[in-house]
């Protein structure tokens, strides 16, 4: 019995030293491994890139409308994002639901629309609550030009809100 007690106690700090190494070295079952890092668009306020809403983009789905704006308003994608600006399209053929992008972004353009404006818009169609929408890529206006997206869904407020001047007190 002596003997079997001594082989125990020999093997105990081999065991033990086994598992030093394998958890230092992080690969000891348990041990949590660093994921990859996220691109983070902070500020956003859900409108960024890889956002639930934007995910919804989709290329082969780009349209091209015309028509008249019967009504502007806002909107809320989703729970918790900041609201974003839509219009509703009278077109020969259909009325069409647009969403143009954040309000935080959209207002703070030198570009108008109101109803009655007869505009093109060029977007993919997404399936939003109970029908479909347009996701604008880009809004024209006689010889005005708004640009949202890339034609990727890129949203070109990721560029435009670093360029903001910084406010200091």
């Amino acid at each position: 019995m002596e003997g079997t007690r001594k082989q125990v106690i020999m093997k105990t700090p081999l065991f033990i030293g086994i598992l030093v190494i394998l958890s230092s070295a992080g690969t000891f079952a348990g041990t949590p491994q660093k994921a990859a890092p996220k691109k983070v668009y902070s500020g956003s306020g859900g409108w960024g890139p890889e956002g639930r809403y934007n995910r919804l983009f989709k290329e082969g789905l780009i349209q091209t409308f015309q028509g008249t704006v019967t009504r502007v308003g806002t909107f809320c994608p989703f729970d918790g994002m900041h609201d974003g600006v839509y219009l509703l399209l009278q077109t020969p053929r259909e009325a069409v639901d647009i969403h143009l992008g954040p309000e935080w972004y959209v207002n703070h353009q030198d570009f108008r629309i109101q109803r009655g404006d007869h505009v093109t818009v060029t977007g993919a169609r997404i399936l939003f609550g109970d029908g479909s929408a347009i996701m604008a890529t880009e809004l024209i206006k006689g010889d005005e030009v708004l640009k949202l997206r890339g034609n990727d869904g890129e949203p070109v407020w990721i560029a435009w809100k670093k360029q903001l001047p910084i406010e200091t007190p």
